[in-house]
């Protein structure tokens, strides 16, 4: 037995242990454990130990939790880890504190609106609603991520509820300069990366997003509208549609698309997506001035490389005036370096 201090003798004694049944009060709950105490072996006092008190208190809390239906820390952690969070990005993704998350699986007692959105995570269609929330305290890789892996844990409805859930998320709030005075129509859209991806083959997805921004920029410098009302930002490699990655992950899903990773340079380790229609997205028709700009825009891009199509659209005004993660207005439009067509 480890000697310890005892204050009523005043001395280093080795005390003795008995385990008795102890009231322990939890959120004002009377909670009956047992419990082992040290007492000094001379005047009997009872002894301070902050590992048998810290157990006790665990188990205080283990049958508190259990009476009143709250997740272990063993269940949180498991949900957690199915989801391939850490734990302080899962207290974001909640809206809670950095260590929060860290508390609860290392044995702190969850109250029990904590404890209801935690069990939400359980279910990947609640997931997305609360990702939804989440876009501002999540890294975007984690947030491409997490869409993921809850996109793989959907049942059979999963691709409707994936609908459901892009379509409300993807969606720009107005029709205005950025969305180029269309409201947002993930068919349309739809339609234009099918078609796109139809006539030249397959395209790499970084060309892909160039060429889908100069059709919507193309058709509204004419036409005055742009084709999917989709909002464009100013990103590294050019202007790219908002949440382009999680519109190409539910065109996958809807069986639209492939996707196959391609290794374009293997001594710089350098691979890309290159994605396939599958099928024409038929759920949208398009205008003959639409079809028209798509056919320009394959006729004037469609052989050029991915670097060749970046380098062109880093050149445009539309880029150049606008800085990183900005929203590219389409304004812009009359700027394009594409020649006006007869």
């Amino acid at each position: 037995m480890k000697k310890t201090y005892c204050p009523q003798c005043e001395s280093i004694v080795e005390p003795y242990e008995e385990t008795i049944e102890q009231d322990i009060l939890v959120r004002g709950e009377s909670v009956m454990v047992s419990g082992v105490v040290q007492h000094c072996p001379v005047c009997k006092q009872a002894l301070l130990s902050e590992e048998h008190d810290s157990a006790t208190l665990e188990r205080a809390y283990a049958v508190y939790r259990k009476r009143n239906g709250l997740l272990t820390p063993q269940e949180i952690r498991a949900i957690r880890e199915s989801y391939g969070l850490s734990q302080r990005s899962m207290a974001r993704l909640l809206g809670w504190g950095d260590i929060t998350v860290h508390r609860y699986e290392s044995g702190a007692l969850q109250d029990a609106a904590h404890d209801s959105l935690l069990r939400l995570l359980r279910e990947p269609a609640n997931l997305l609603t609360l990702i939804e929330n989440a876009t501002d305290r999540l890294p975007a890789r984690t947030f491409d991520s997490l869409t993921q892996r809850v996109q793989s844990r959907l049942d059979s409805n999963g691709p409707v509820q994936l609908r459901k859930w892009v379509e409300r998320f993807a969606a720009y709030p107005s029709c205005d300069q950025y969305s180029g005075y269309r409201e947002f129509d993930i068919d349309r859209l739809f339609r234009v990366v099918t078609e796109l991806t139809s006539q030249c083959g397959s395209v790499v997805k970084t060309k892909l997003n160039k060429m889908l921004w100069y059709c919507d920029f193309l058709h509204f410098r004419d036409v005055s509208v742009s084709i999917t009302g989709s909002p464009y930002l100013h990103l590294q490699y050019g202007p790219v549609p908002r949440y382009y990655e999680m519109l190409l992950n539910l065109m996958e899903v809807e069986g639209l698309l492939t996707r196959a990773e391609t290794v374009f340079d293997a001594e710089r380790d350098i691979v890309g997506d290159v994605l396939s229609a599958t099928s024409i997205c038929d759920a949208a028709e398009l205008a003959d001035s639409e079809r028209d700009v798509i056919r320009a825009v394959v006729a004037r891009f469609g052989d050029l490389s991915a670097r060749q199509i970046t380098e062109a659209s880093h050149a445009e005004r539309a880029y150049t005036e606008t800085g990183d993660g900005q929203m590219i207005s389409y304004t812009y439009a009359q700027h394009l370096s594409l020649p006006a067509r007869s």
